[in-house]
């Protein structure tokens, strides 16, 4: 089928991007640390900056967001990796495989954990910044109204509700299969 392997290739090619991308990011940076003088008095007044930050009640609550990016972004590569492995059967027009429908399961529980944690990192973000800079009330409201109704992370919750619900079917297909199978 074409739009299988459409789908195996954009799969792969996502996969391989997002194992790629941290290891090219981290390649230039060496680069660019190593090109001159210039980049790296530039490098030494960020981590001088970054630093200086970490002391202040605000900047230790800003480094909750970097480290939530990280592992966000390592469970998105496991879920993508589930999602690889269930469209090898797709190849083969094994839908019923048992293999499908508890990947489908493993990058669905992902993607949803993936939204809630990153709503929850957001707001509890928020409402260590407010704490630390008093503002009016009604700002104070919108601001964590608005940082946690993103709809990025809406669609990743979404997509992993989607990914359950085809688990599910997937493994009520499975059994449907199972008892044709000893039906006579």
């Amino acid at each position: 089928m074409k739009t299988t392997k459409t789908l195996k290739k954009l799969i792969n090619i996502l996969y391989t991007l997002v194992l790629l991308f941290p290891i090219i990011g981290f390649l230039l940076l060496l680069i660019a640390y190593n090109v001159n003088d210039m980049v790296n008095s530039m490098t030494q007044l960020y981590f001088n900056t970054f630093s200086s930050l970490l002391k202040t009640p605000l900047g230790k609550g800003a480094v909750l967001l970097p480290f939530s990016n990280i592992i966000n972004y390592a469970l998105f590569v496991l879920a993508i990796y589930y999602l690889r492995k269930s469209v090898k059967s797709f190849e083969k027009l094994n839908f019923s495989s048992t293999i499908v429908a508890p990947n489908f399961k493993k990058a669905g529980s992902l993607f949803v954990f993936i939204g809630v944690f990153s709503i929850v990192t957001k707001l509890i973000t928020v409402l260590f910044f407010q704490q630390i800079i008093q503002i009016n009330i009604w700002i104070y409201i919108a601001n964590i109204i608005f940082s946690v109704l993103e709809i990025k992370t809406f669609f990743i919750i979404i997509i992993g509700v989607f990914f359950l619900f085809f688990s599910k079917s997937f493994e009520f297909s499975y059994s449907l299969k199972q008892e044709n199978d000893l039906t006579i």
